[in-house]
């Protein structure tokens, strides 16, 4: 059976006897193959990135099971043309300009092309008394999973005296940020939470 392409699928001669279903199943199996079988198991980190272009796929998933450095090991997903753990999404974000005012708590997962965040923040220095609509950077978002939007505002669960909800997050491709709706005080020990997700 003659193949073709970069996968080398195989297809039917014109000079083969006909076999419908093993043709098909023969197609079925290369197929599976190139585009890695589902949820792959890999050994180790180095394995996965070693893995020709030609058998990637946006949203692909793999797994590594036995990589020397333990933190590699778990549940991979292949956007934005690398490999990004899931296991440890949550360290991609790097610290903004004001965390360090804040204990930030996150937890984030990836489903397909959206990422899901838990964020808790609660503020650990003086007092900040906000204006309507000012902003503090707490988190820097990667490229590759940066929000396919402009910048939106997800409103937020908080402790403050002007109410639960005087307060949220802004998301825009680089940062989130904290974001007073109305003028508020953020003291030490005050606290704003939310869950948000963006398609990236």
């Amino acid at each position: 059976m003659p193949t073709i392409g970069n996968n080398q699928f195989p297809y039917p001669n014109t000079s083969d006897e006909p076999n419908i279903p093993g043709d098909l199943q023969k197609l079925a199996l290369a197929v599976d193959t190139a585009i890695g079988g589902g949820n792959r198991l890999i050994d180790t980190l180095a394995t996965l990135q070693a893995i020709p272009n030609t058998q990637l796929f946006e949203g692909m998933r793999a797994t590594i099971t036995n990589d020397p450095t333990t933190g590699n090991n778990g549940e991979y997903v292949y956007t934005g043309g690398a490999w990004v753990s899931q296991t440890h999404i949550e360290d991609m974000f790097a610290p903004g300009q004001w965390a360090s005012d804040y204990k930030i708590v996150k937890c984030a997962s990836i489903a397909g092309n959206t990422l899901i965040l838990d964020l808790k923040v609660t503020r650990q220095t003086a007092a900040w008394k906000a204006t309507a609509w000012s902003s503090a950077e707490l988190l820097r978002i990667p490229q590759q999973i940066a929000p396919r939007v402009t910048d939106f505002t997800v409103p937020a669960i908080a402790n403050l005296a002007e109410g639960p909800t005087a307060v949220g997050f802004t998301i825009s491709p680089t940062a989130i940020s904290v974001r007073p709706i109305v003028a508020c005080t953020i003291s030490p020990g005050s606290f704003i939470a939310a869950s948000i997700c963006w398609d990236f």
